[in-house]
């Protein structure tokens, strides 16, 4: 990653085996001096140094590892629908006060107990509805049981990212086209000779600089980009734009590290719209794309997430099924009126969750591990209840 502006320094990545999943040994180099400034461990595409990298860990797992990241996900899982759950209630809840002549009522802020709980609880969830579908839904795509489902319907429905080609023909720099020529004038780089590198051969480092003139004479017009060199014969070394701020792209190039031509091209402008939205939607919720606006924001909305779950269980604490007569929560639903519902119903009901179990594995399996616990309960408070009652009668 060359540096941009003069106090800026050259990230130069390596691949360590000692280090994690997607985390690279970075060298900080003033270009100027070839001094090293830095060597640090960074994470992911967005070079994260370690604190930041430790804070999206936690987020991300938990920093616990794969225990950590599947109830992640299975949090994300449910958010979306315990979302729009709760909407449907707090409509249903108006709904009922307006029926029952008591519209102003409804519309006024309770001043204490727990209808103030109630209404805090209601009004943030439905003011910061979107956002709550926006998280799990982008938080979604990159995890690990429902990403892979996500990355299949995208590539069924032709949605993908595109790729850069990186491999070189004997016609590579001819098939080039109008492009060729840019960056690297008409006679051969500073890499002439030398051709397509090979994994832990040396090779002349000005070829960094005629890739980078070539991707910048290009379309590669971001302040950080990424070069890549390669690793096999026949294959380019690429320039790839890393920025993630608005507006974000993602355009690259393939350069030919013996001839300094353009052998392929990747512009954002021409992605499919789901693929720009996948890119957008990502580096919002990283808190990339419109920089600290963008982080304020998601602070915001995860403080609002945090009071939502602490009024969640203030509400059942206060209406708890120990409290008073057991098992006593209001008044709930009877056991089996779900199924003694209508069976058209019943039966698009019964479908969705397991088509949703299918796409959202966690999801499925978490209720179906709710149902099947719900279900045992129930049989254990009838049996007891039976067991009474004769108990009584004889």
């Amino acid at each position: 990653m060359p540096a941009f502006l003069r106090e800026d320094t050259t990230r130069v990545l390596f691949a360590d085996p000692t280090l994690g999943e997607s985390t690279y040994r970075t060298l900080f180099i003033d270009p100027g001096t070839a001094e090293i400034r830095g060597d640090l461990p960074t994470y992911g595409s967005s070079g994260s140094l370690p604190v930041r990298t430790w804070i999206s860990n936690l987020h991300r797992s938990l920093n616990l590892g794969e225990p950590g990241r599947i109830y992640s996900e299975l949090a994300a899982s449910w958010l979306w629908v315990i979302a729009v759950g709760g909407l449907l209630l707090w409509i249903e809840r108006i709904r009922r006060k307006r029926a029952a002549n008591t519209s102003a009522a409804a519309n006024t802020r309770p001043v204490r107990g727990r209808a103030r709980t109630v209404w805090l609880h209601g009004t943030t969830g439905t003011v910061m509805l979107l956002a709550f579908l926006f998280l799990s839904a982008t938080g979604l795509t990159w995890s690990a049981s429902a990403g892979a489902n996500v990355s299949t319907l995208r590539t069924a429905l032709d949605w993908t990212t595109p790729s850069l080609k990186t491999t070189l023909t004997g016609e590579a720099t001819a098939a080039a086209g109008d492009h060729s020529g840019h960056g690297a004038g008409a006679g051969a780089g500073p890499g002439q000779g030398t051709g397509s590198t090979l994994e832990g051969t040396a090779f002349d480092p000005a070829i960094f600089d005629t890739v980078a003139r070539a991707a910048r004479a290009d379309i590669v017009t971001a302040p950080m980009i990424d070069i890549k060199p390669s690793v096999k014969p026949g294959t380019a070394w690429s320039a790839t734009e890393a920025g993630r701020e608005w507006p974000a792209s993602a355009s690259a190039v393939a350069v030919d590290p013996a001839t300094g031509h353009i052998t392929n091209r990747l512009d954002f402008d021409d992605f499919n719209l789901a693929a720009k939205l996948t890119r957008w939607g990502i580096a919002a919720h990283m808190g990339l794309l419109f920089g600290l606006p963008n982080q304020l924001v998601l602070l915001g909305v995860a403080l609002a997430l945090a009071a939502m779950v602490v009024w969640g269980y203030v509400m059942w604490w206060k209406r708890r099924p120990t409290r008073g007569t057991a098992w006593a929560v209001g008044r709930p639903a009877p056991r089996g009126a779900f199924l003694r519902g209508h069976w058209a119903g019943v039966l698009i009901a019964i479908t969705s969750m397991v088509a949703l179990g299918l796409f959202l594995p966690l999801l499925g399996w978490s209720l179906l591990v709710f149902v099947v616990v719900d279900t045992l309960v129930g049989e254990t408070q009838r049996r007891r209840h039976f067991r009474f009652a004769s108990h009584q009668k004889g």
